[in-house]
Formats: structure tokens, C-alpha cells, sequence
């Protein structure tokens, strides 16, 4: 039997991610990423962002950076960055059909896409309706 190991040391040796990149979007008006999110898209502290919806297809969503989107700060307790804004959230919420839930979090594609001169990082709408994994 040879056995290959996955562990947080053995994916770093391998170039593989320990934890996916993710934004989370809350009813209260907060977007956060995470650790992987913000190394993968180059966001910093005091950039400012802007979440994207595709107007065809409006289950599909993404952020750029941009000079007129929301300031994003870091969260005091995690290793995030974050920024506000209500109205969007209730509208994303709403383009889901998720009124049930208070927070989704949600992938991040791997490779930005092009569009009118925006890098736009896609958010996995998809993977919220995808039954959760018991482990049965």
C-alpha cells in the first residue's frame, strides 16, 4: 500500500491551499474575505472593492477592486478584511432566493475574468445550493 497524506504541511510542500478562498456576505451588510481570497486577489487594507452582478444571469456575481467601491478594513478578531454596505447585500440575498439565511459564504474562482477593463474575481453562487457534505 502506498498512502499520499494530506495535511497542512504536505499541501504547503505541494503547492496546494490549505483552506479555499472565500467571501462571506452577511444580512447585515458585511462582506468579508478571507486570508486566501486576499492573497490570491491582491487586496489590502484600504483598497476598495465592488461586488459585480451579471444583469443576464443575475445569480452570478463578482468583486473587483476599483476607485469608487467600498473601503475594506480588517476585522479585529480574524485574519480578514471586510467592508460594509446593506443595500448591496439585501440585493445579492435577494438575486439568491437565500431570505432564510443570515451569512453565506461562498468560493472564489481560482482565475479572475476580463471584462470592460475589470479583473472580476467570480463568487461560487453555485455552491449554496449544493447539499452539505455529512461525511455518511
Amino acid at each position: 500500500m502506498e498512502l499520499i497524506r494530506y495535511n497542512k504541511l504536505t499541501l504547503a510542500k505541494q503547492g496546494g491551499r490549505t483552506a479555499p478562498a472565500k467571501v462571506s456576505i452577511s444580512t447585515y451588510g458585511v462582506i468579508s474575505f478571507n486570508r486566501e481570497a486576499i492573497r490570491m486577489a491582491g487586496l489590502n487594507e484600504g483598497d476598495t472593492v465592488e461586488l459585480v452582478q451579471d444583469k443576464n444571469n443575475p445569480e452570478d456575481w463578482y468583486f473587483t477592486k476599483s476607485k469608487v467601491g467600498f473601503m475594506l478594513r480588517k476585522n479585529s478578531r480574524l485574519p480578514r478584511l471586510m467592508c460594509n454596505n446593506s443595500v448591496t447585500c439585501r440585493r445579492f440575498f435577494r438575486s439568491l432566493k437565500e431570505g432564510d439565511k443570515k451569512t453565506l459564504s461562498m468560493p472564489v474562482g481560482t482565475e479572475p475574468t476580463k471584462v470592460d477593463g475589470m479583473e472580476l474575481w467570480p463568487i461560487i453562487t453555485a455552491s449554496i445550493k449544493q447539499p452539505k457534505y455529512t461525511g455518511k
